[in-house]
């Protein structure tokens, strides 16, 4: 619904008089609508303090979310909170009608045998206007893909077919039919003739490829790989890389930046170091053209002859993210980079003007945005409710505030998107700590007026709905928030919000009752369906051990569903920290050259984390690593001799972790360094003599011998003119035998 931006307004056209009042300087911009999309967007967060995320607590929204195409704005979101999950795709036509919405059955996923969200799952979001189909990636974190495809014309069409997920294609893996792929951050690029290019990272963070589609208004090309970063026999195992980057369109071409994390440097802490940029035409897959207009044929192994700096970091840690870029429509660039700081002194921009050949530096700004005729705009919504659109003109890093408005709200993550002269921004409102969160959009005309461009004819959408692979379960839903629990013996508080749903047509949960180890607890008969809370006492006291909490649900039709969780609980002792070796004992030769050392640490049940790890050799303080992954003897390592030069006999080699807790466990390994063979000693004895004289020359008479080190002569062979050096490595006088 419409909402207004100051409680006291009681028009928008009120509201937007004040404004222009109070900021005359300020008029070029002008603020059209605010709405409020949902209530419901999700947030990763719990109400009892527990951990509900990792990287970052923002999903919605997030990453490459929302576009605006043909004066609608379409949004794609998670609809909270943490129970529900479900995918979700709304559109606005600008400057009427009010959002309207589509769900779908997909849910965000939960980081593997945890219950917590994780940030990288993002969705991306574009529209076709050549054939008016919607595209959905959803979900990702080097997972096979999620997408879903909208029927043809749907993008345009009444708000009553949009919101139908009949209309829509069912899940898919595939972009090109028959090559299912597995993705992490998809990123969308609509370009001048109307294709859309997808690019996304296929592998790992220190070895991995950027691949390419392209939609054409019909179909999808398969992947084209267009940087190497992983894959013998072209990159070896200790090149690994992958090439951190974001892509923009701008003066008839596709524009790819990015930094570069190496393998090698990762266990020292260094992530993405460089700016770089190609120039890679209208679709990403021609010829890529590096700072001096040399063309370069895909897939990109060789980065250098792309560098644009390699800016100075606090440490020479690199930065946590690539490059950020924005390009004008006649070809001006800026790109941003950040190192891993919020000291400005490591903050850059490069800019370079439309016909200019270099880029000019600038410290202590980063200073990108969303392109529009000879500015860069940027909108930002504040934790203290004040949205500021400001903007910079292309080659400068001017910040000029361009409107501001102050609202009551306290803004968390935002995304902003321009078109035809209109900005669209969306924000969530943290106001109130909640898994199910406020979502508002405002968009601003940056025209001064200037109409939109009228929507060319749209054809029909096929009336045929699109069956669903599987028709749905009409039994209740009932589901813990999350499948299993550690506490700790004597624990003070416990708290559960259960979720439950009925599917069948016209029916409601009428009840959910709770047991633990089979034993009856309470049944709730509204929502929220609690226990714990309030100062309840229900669920403490449970011993060590392994305990089922069973949930039921029941609906208004009779039919039942379950769902059960297990909550563990430990004494202080089982929480101390897990620390082994990759093997109990390792054998090695005398001289060995090198022996790394990975060492498995960790805090059982998330209980902690680990402070540090500290290895003694034969009882002494070799080094101690505080950061994960915790290597000794690595070619980077402070001494990568740390592990080597022990003499023949058995040696003691011992873990100790250290959680921030400070409990400690010791782990040990026992390595064993032998005597180099001795060459000449063929019965294994120990010495050279007599005896191994014979046996080398009938090994010779029979064949049996061919390794070169016997070769004294150096003829290419071992043969009975090799006899006499054999006997030249008698380890007694005369050869004797002992």
């Amino acid at each position: 619904m419409n909402r207004y931006l100051k409680p006291s307004a009681l028009t928008l056209s009120t509201a937007l008089a004040a404004l222009a009042f109070s900021n005359q300087s300020l008029a070029a911009v002008s603020l059209i609508e605010e709405a409020q999309i949902t209530d419901q967007g999700l947030y990763f967060w719990y109400p009892n303090g527990n951990k509900a995320y990792h990287y970052a607590a923002n999903i919605s929204p997030r990453g490459d979310c929302l576009t605006v195409v043909n004066g609608f704005a379409y949004f794609g979101w998670f609809k909270g909170g943490m129970n529900n999950r479900k995918l979700m795709l709304s559109r606005k036509r600008i400057g009427s009608g009010e959002w309207v919405s589509v769900e779908f059955p997909h849910k965000n996923t939960f980081i593997e045998n945890t219950n917590w969200g994780d940030s990288h799952r993002t969705i991306a979001v574009s529209v076709s206007e050549k054939d008016g189909t919607i595209h959905m990636l959803f979900d990702h974190h080097n997972d096979p893909l999620n997408y879903i495809v909208s029927k043809k014309n749907l993008a345009f069409a009444s708000d009553e077919l949009f919101s139908q997920v009949t209309n829509y294609h069912n899940k898919r893996e595939y972009l090109a039919e028959g090559q299912n792929v597995r993705i992490t951050y998809p990123t969308l690029v609509e370009n001048a003739d109307g294709d859309i290019v997808v690019h996304y990272r296929k592998g790992s963070a220190v070895g991995g490829n950027e691949m390419v589609h392209v939609y054409n208004g019909e179909n999808w090309t398969r992947a084209k790989q267009v940087t190497r970063g992983s894959g013998l026999p072209y990159v070896e195992v200790k090149d690994r890389n992958y090439a951190y980057g974001k892509a923009a369109f701008g003066n008839g071409d596709v524009y790819y930046t990015w930094s570069v994390r190496w393998a090698a440097k990762k266990p020292d802490g260094i992530l993405n170091e460089g700016v770089y940029l190609a120039k890679t035409g209208p679709t990403m897959t021609d010829e890529w053209e590096d700072l001096n207009g040399v063309k370069h044929p895909l897939p990109i192994q060789d980065y250098s002859p792309f560098l644009v700096d390699l800016p100075a970091t606090p440490g020479g840690t690199g930065s946590s993210s690539g490059p950020g870029i924005s390009v004008s429509d006649d070809g001006g660039i800026h790109l941003t980079y950040r190192g891993r700081t919020p000291n400005t002194d490591y903050h850059y921009t490069y800019s370079r003007k439309a016909g200019e050949q270099s880029f000019t530096k600038h410290v202590g700004k980063t200073l990108a945005g969303l392109p529009y005729e000879d500015k860069l705009y940027r909108a930002t919504a504040s934790s203290s409710g004040l949205i500021t659109i400001s903007s910079t003109v292309v080659g400068s890093i001017d910040d000029k505030a361009e409107f501001t408005l102050q609202t009551p709200y306290k803004f968390g993550n935002s995304i902003a998107r321009i078109d035809n002269g209109r900005l669209v921004l969306i924000a969530e409102d943290r106001t109130v700590q909640t898994d199910s969160q406020n979502l508002f959009s405002y968009i601003f005309d940056l025209t001064d007026g200037e109409p939109l461009p009228s929507i060319g004819p749209i054809g029909p959408v096929d009336p045929t709905p699109i069956e669903p692979p599987e028709q749905p379960n009409q039994d209740p839903v009932v589901t813990f928030p999350q499948e299993s629990m550690d506490l700790v013996v004597g624990y003070q508080n416990l708290y559960l919000d259960i979720a439950a749903s009925a599917t069948g047509a016209g029916a409601k949960v009428t009840q959910v009752e709770l047991y633990i180890n089979d034993n009856f607890i309470r049944k709730e008969g509204v929502a929220p369906y609690e226990w714990g809370h309030g100062g309840r006492t229900e669920l403490l006291g449970l011993t060590k051990g392994s305990h089922i909490f069973k949930a039921i649900t029941t609906d208004s039709d009779g039919r039942t569903a379950e769902a059960t969780m297990t909550v563990n609980v430990h004494d202080q002792a089982d929480l101390k920290p897990l620390v082994s070796f990759p093997s109990s004992a390792i054998t090695v030769t005398e001289g060995y050259p090198e022996l790394v050392l990975d060492i498995n640490a960790s805090s059982p049940f998330n209980y902690s984390s680990i402070a540090n790890v500290k290895l003694f050799i034969n009882g002494a303080l070799v080094r101690q690593e505080s950061v994960a992954p915790y290597v000794w003897g690595h070619a980077k390592s402070p001494n990568p001799q740390e592990s080597t030069g022990l003499p023949v006999g058995q040696h003691t080699f011992s873990a100790v972790a250290t959680d921030k807790a400070g409990e400690q466990t010791t782990a040990s390994m026992l390595l064993t360094v032998t005597a180099k063979p001795l060459l000449g000693d063929l019965d294994k004895d120990g010495d050279v003599d007599r005896n191994d004289v014979r046996a080398f020359s009938l090994a010779v008479r029979n064949a049996s011998i061919t390794d070169l080190a016997y070769d004294f002569n150096n003829d290419g062979v071992v043969n009975n003119y090799d006899v006499l050096g054999v006997a030249l490595l008698c380890t007694r006088s005369a050869c004797a035998v002992e």
